[in-house]
């Protein structure tokens, strides 16, 4: 595959799937890596898991501060990779 077709590749992928989105918790559809924005913790939502919906939901005072944060439409990136994606989006991790 040529550069100019994987660049073009990439491109159409996160302009149709954006990341840096946050979103509530129990609107998750799409496969990814996403940041809990409350705690940190890394959470990947994997293919297979696509058409679950709602596979999670909040519950507590406050559900609408139950968020997540896409960082990425590939929920197999490494661990170390998840934290220099979550870190160039300005969050925090605890994993």
């Amino acid at each position: 595959m040529s550069a100019a077709i994987a660049a073009e590749q990439f491109r159409i992928v996160h302009e149709t799937e954006p990341v840096g989105v946050s979103l509530p918790l129990d609107a998750l559809e799409e496969p990814g890596t996403y940041i809990c924005n409350w705690s940190g913790h890394l959470l990947r939502v994997h293919e297979t898991d696509r058409g679950t919906r709602r596979f999670a939901a909040a519950a507590g005072r406050h559900p609408g501060a139950w968020t997540v944060t896409r960082i990425s439409v590939d929920p197999r990136i490494s661990r170390q990779e998840a934290k220099s994606l979550a870190n160039s989006f300005g969050l925090s991790t605890s994993f």
